[in-house]
């Protein structure tokens, strides 16, 4: 087996954790598979209530102000 690293990136809610968790849900010897979400993304019940249904990005630009105060 030759070893690599294979790193995913896309949009918020392109599917990505979805992919790479049934990856890790395949049980494969030898793989493992790493988490890293820094800002995360809300749920469908704090985008409802907070009105961010349809701005893909909004949560990111709160986060980033969030931190600059």
């Amino acid at each position: 087996m030759n070893p690599a690293l294979v790193i995913v990136t896309g949009a918020s809610g392109a599917g990505k954790m979805a992919a790479v968790r049934r990856l890790a849900a395949s049980n494969r010897p030898g793989l493992h598979c790493y988490f890293f979400d820094s800002i995360g993304v809300p749920s469908e019940e704090e985008m409802v209530r907070e009105s961010i249904i349809g701005k893909p990005n909004e949560h990111r630009r709160d986060f980033q102000l969030r931190q600059s105060e």
